[in-house]
């Protein structure tokens, strides 16, 4: 790839992969029955601004592949084939070739390709023939000998001035047409000004090209769509004649002959703007953020940036009368000292808040994912589903929504293999054939909330039990059927039969619970045998601050997430016992749970007095945490330790208070882990 191209690489990748989203959103439309015209021409375009992006940037594979794609897709936008299933299939086949091509070529920082290319061109083509209507001999080329297939064309191209500043650069146009087939070029300068009235920002060429190709005129002019606002363009066939007359309007008196080749660069190359190709990146459709792989960019509407731009403007201002307050000889007025400083705590909340929603992304960009996936997986486990997705407008941090991606695929393929029954098991059951798998978002008290809920057959408790004691995660102890339900998420815990690509060898739940955990979320299974299972997922709304209880523990004030707590109460020492092999516990509401010394395990003294115990929730399992004294609630910037010193186990990080004190954020999950356990009694 040029050097003057590189610089635009990602972002042709990031707009090719918002395409390749779109294309998929549109075909999944197409396999439910909604063939209207607008849903057509949605894909087509996107379709097509992935060839010629690809075209463009050297993407030879992926622009050959969607080619087929599109002429495909025009058949059936043109009226000239029905959208059937088996079309379908094949454009999301191509669609999957499409997206390994595009993470391979991120990977490799260069064109890729794959093994099954070539053969779902043959297909697609296949496809398109098979149905398409009879075409002239002009278009057929197929039974007609290639040198009379071929017509020769002259293109007119003469770009307005502005061409160099809009982002093009007319050599990548001129190469694309030499791929057609064999040209010719001559570059005019009849408009070149003088010294004195020169711009070098400015174009004042124009070039005349004569090319032989079996390529229609349509592709010919679907190479400059990406300018055709830009320059002027005339494309006719040349009279088979040997000296055909040339339009004269463009020819120089003394035209330059400049060879055309993809290997090396002329000189004229060298003097296009740098910005090449800029603009077929900002042509392509917008479709929601994110994509086949985590995205290094975020799309931020125009209208909050002006909101932040006004704020900082607001913030200038405040802080010259905070300057002129501070500054003046008179005696500081402290009303006026404190109204300017509550201004300026109301703006830099204000601020906050609204840097916070610029990496706000709203969740359907990763619910988008799953139809594709209920749609294949149901085919292969021959079951009818019907997927119903709401609160896609629900919004959540980029970081948090980009590593919730992996969990919601695995939740949703557990909950397919597992969870829905086949047509005829429902039907015996007394159930509709079709079995239904919800996916709700929602905004609650500063976290999110995603539920996935099926109307399946359920977790049963007494299989699971019994596996879970086979498997020694579990003793001989009675457990209450919410605690069994959690047990799906411990290490290596499979009820099935068969291993299967879908599921059977032991592994994803504990890995879905550990990674939402790291999320600083919380996730819970509820489930009637027979009826269904709903799982419940909290995430917080930001990885950067979180809403925090302050505590004090040993005279120094300590951070606990308000998401991880249940409640906070007060026992007395009687209330308390020690149990050897287990440590301490106490009775919260009917049960018997552990308790954790916080001063003591850290090694910062000892409490003294009545017992408060803040009692949280992580991992599916409740303990209570021993505090000095409860202080107070408010929002947090979470500062992490490795950066400044290492990890400590126990801690999420730190944050600096109003003070200027740091204060540790405790990190309840890493309470439960098996071996801070054991430590701890």
């Amino acid at each position: 790839m040029d050097d003057d191209l590189e610089e635009f690489r990602e972002i042709f990748l990031e707009e090719c992969l918002e395409n390749v989203e779109l294309l998929e959103r549109g075909l999944m439309r197409m396999d439910s029955g909604e063939s209207d015209p607008d849903t057509l021409n949605e894909v087509f375009r996107a379709a097509h601004s992935i060839k010629g992006g690809g075209a463009t940037f050297g993407y030879q594979p992926m622009a050959e592949l969607t080619h087929f794609m599109e002429t495909l897709l025009d058949e059936m936008r043109a009226g000239r084939r029905d959208v059937v299933p088996d079309d379908v299939d094949l454009l999301l086949e191509g669609l999957d070739i499409v997206q390994a091509i595009l993470t391979e070529s991120r990977e490799l920082k260069a064109s890729a390709d794959h093994d099954g290319r070539l053969d779902l061109q043959v297909r697609l083509q296949t496809s398109v023939d098979g149905q398409a209507p009879a075409q002239s001999s002009d278009d057929v080329c197929q039974d007609v000998p290639a040198e009379k297939a071929e017509r020769s064309w002259l293109v007119e191209f003469a770009p307005h001035e502005n061409f160099f500043l809009r982002g093009n650069n007319p050599l990548l146009l001129i190469r694309e047409i030499q791929r057609l087939g064999s040209c010719k070029v001559t570059q005019n300068f009849s408009k070149y000004p003088g010294w004195d009235e020169f711009n070098a920002d400015n174009c004042y060429m124009s070039w005349l090209i004569e090319v032989t190709t079996e390529s229609p005129e349509e592709e010919l002019r679907e190479i400059f769509d990406w300018v055709d606002t830009d320059c002027d363009l005339s494309i006719s066939p040349i009279v088979a004649k040997e000296n055909a007359e040339m339009p004269s309007a463009v020819l120089a008196p003394e035209p330059v002959v400049v060879p055309v080749s993809a290997e090396k660069t002329s000189e004229a190359e060298k003097s296009a703007s740098p910005n090449a190709a800029a603009e077929p990146a900002s042509a392509t459709p917008k479709a929601g953020a994110g994509g086949t792989a985590e995205s290094s960019s975020i799309r931020i509407a125009t209208d909050k940036i002006d909101h932040l731009i006004n704020l900082v403007g607001e913030l200038v201002i405040t802080q010259s009368m905070l300057s002129r307050v501070c500054q003046s000889q008179n005696p500081i007025d402290v009303t006026e000292l404190r109204e300017r400083l509550a201004d300026l705590e109301y703006h830099t909340r204000d601020l906050q808040d609204s840097v916070m929603q610029v990496r706000m992304l709203p969740i359907s960009s990763a619910f988008s994912r799953l139809p594709r996936l209920v749609r294949d997986l149901s085919k292969k486990l021959c079951k009818d589903v019907e997927l119903v997705l709401e609160g896609e407008s629900t919004e959540l941090d980029k970081t948090v929504l980009e590593r919730m991606i992996d969990p919601l695929v695995h939740l949703v393929r557990n909950g397919l293999d597992h969870g829905l029954e086949t047509a005829d098991e429902r039907m015996a059951n007394g159930k509709p054939p079709t079995g239904t798998l919800k996916l709700n978002a929602r905004q609650e008290s500063g976290s999110v909330v995603i539920e996935i809920t099926d109307d399946g057959r359920g977790i049963n408790p007494e299989a699971v039990f019994n596996k879970a004691r086979e498997n020694g995660i579990v003793g001989n102890e009675e457990l209450t059927n919410d605690q069994i339900n959690q047990l799906i998420f411990a290490p290596g815990f499979s009820t099935a039969e068969t291993i299967s690509d879908v599921s059977g060898r032991g592994v994803g739940m504990d890995v879905v619970r550990r990674n939402i955990l790291d999320l600083g979320g919380r996730v819970h299974v509820y489930s009637t045998y027979g009826e269904g299972t709903r799982i419940e997922i909290n995430l917080p709304l930001s990885l950067a601050i979180l809403d925090g209880q302050l505590v004090k523990i040993a005279g120094e004030i300590y951070v606990i997430p308000v998401l991880s707590i249940i409640e906070t109460l007060e026992v007395s020492k009687t209330d308390c016992a020690s149990v050897p092999g287990t440590g301490e516990i106490f009775k919260f509401r009917g049960e018997y749970l552990n308790m954790l010394r916080v001063s003591e395990f850290f090694g910062l003294g000892n409490t003294t007095g009545g017992e408060l115990i803040v009692v949280v929730d992580t991992h599916g399992k409740r303990m209570g945490l021993v505090i000095d004294e409860v202080v107070g609630q408010q929002q947090v910037v979470i500062k992490p330790l490795d950066k400044n010193y290492q990890n400590i186990v126990g801690f999420a990080g730190a944050t600096i208070m109003s003070d200027g004190s740091v204060a540790l954020i405790l990190d309840p999950a890493k309470f439960n882990e098996p071996a801070l356990q054991a430590e701890a009694a």
